[in-house]
């Protein structure tokens, strides 16, 4: 790879039978919610 390019790979990952990137996906999701509603002073 040259510098300054990026690379892209898609990677599943499966546990006992279930697609854990649907539930990684979510939880960062419910992350980003639980950030949005804090406060800056709560931040520091």
């Amino acid at each position: 790879m040259k510098p300054g390019l990026s690379e892209m790979r898609v990677v599943h990952q499966v546990m006992d039978g279930r697609d854990m990137n649907a539930q990684m996906s979510a939880a960062q999701d419910k992350m980003q919610e639980a950030l949005a509603s804090i406060t800056p002073e709560q931040r520091r």
